[in-house]
């Protein structure tokens, strides 16, 4: 008979030194790399003035201006910061409409106005923005544009230059 009792030893649930540095360590390498990660990815991203984005902006300008400009029937202005064209009925009155873009030079801003409705600005801080035109004459003496020539950029950089040229279809005729 032992007349000493055998205490067990009671094992506590807890963590050992070594293994919370270890996994302490685990997590920061873990938090480290995953804040990296965030670090590249924001370079990825185009900012506002890059070269690329100004591109991406400037082909929905000149993209609109080119769907108008292809549906004229008549330019009664063409010239290298004003474009005035007539266009068939888009508002439902009855009558042809005219569109007019135009760019400020001193504000550097483009413009469109529609029926002669006060100008809302459609680009702003714009560096360079021309039309240029190439014209046949007919018979009748009648001007047409055949081509359109749009310039746009946007910064300083000719990375950022864009040019559009585009042949119109219906030949609209100049006034």
């Amino acid at each position: 008979m032992n007349i000493f009792p055998k205490y067990k030893k009671q094992q506590t649930k807890a963590y050992s030194l070594l293994e919370t540095v270890v996994s302490l360590s685990i997590g920061s390498i873990l938090l480290l790399s995953l804040g990296s990660t965030i670090v590249i990815m924001s370079k990825a991203i185009p900012q506002s003035t890059s070269a690329a984005s100004v591109r991406n902006v400037s082909t929905r300008v000149i993209y609109d201006i080119v769907r108008n400009v292809e549906s004229a029937k008549q330019v009664t202005i063409a010239e290298k910061y004003n474009f005035t064209f007539i266009v068939d009925d888009r508002n439902g009155n009855g009558s042809d409409d005219t569109i007019v873009y135009i760019y400020d030079v001193d504000a550097k801003t483009l413009s469109i106005s529609f029926n002669g409705a006060a100008s809302k600005v459609i680009e702003e801080d714009l560096y360079d923005f021309t039309f240029d035109y190439n014209t046949i004459s007919e018979k009748d003496i009648t001007r047409k544009i055949t081509d359109v020539k749009i310039t746009y950029q946007k910064i300083a950089s000719l990375d950022a230059r864009v040019i559009r040229t585009f042949r119109l279809v219906n030949k609209p005729k100049v006034k």
